[in-house]
């Protein structure tokens, strides 16, 4: 198992990370809204 990383100052935890990135894709909170978001996700263009 490698080594963690040491956190970078002023670097956010992985939950609001995450959180950003769903409100970027317009993630609802519902089931719907997420699948849409996900969907178009997965659809992009670029890398496999």
């Amino acid at each position: 198992m490698p080594a963690k990383k040491p956190k970078q100052k002023g670097e956010k935890p992985q939950r609001e990370r995450f959180l950003d990135t769903a409100r970027e894709v317009e993630a609802g909170e519902d089931k719907a809204a997420f699948e849409r978001a996900v969907k178009r996700v997965l659809n992009r263009p670029g890398k496999p």
